[in-house]
């Protein structure tokens, strides 16, 4: 769960650079068998920007993270919560 901490601060800081409200995200890393499912809320006005059109932001933000845990032993999903 260590390599998940940076990975979490990783994407919190990718996140703020997407968001309007900063303070409102919220990043829960949970352990399910070998996998580290990062739970992401952030305030309903910003989710938008957070997917992006078509589900691109997304489908990046994963990219991202799948990218920087190649290291890694540990896969990494992404969830966006309501």
């Amino acid at each position: 769960m260590k390599d998940a901490q940076k990975i979490k601060s990783f994407l919190e800081y990718v996140l703020e650079s997407i968001v309007e409200e900063k303070d409102k995200i919220s990043i829960n890393a949970v352990q399910r068998e070998n996998i580290i499912v990062l739970q992401v809320r952030v305030s309903k006005n910003d989710r938008g920007r957070v997917i992006g059109r078509d589900g691109k932001m997304i489908k990046s933000l994963r990219r991202l993270l799948s990218i920087f845990s190649a290291g890694t032993d540990q896969r990494i999903a992404l969830e966006l919560l309501e």
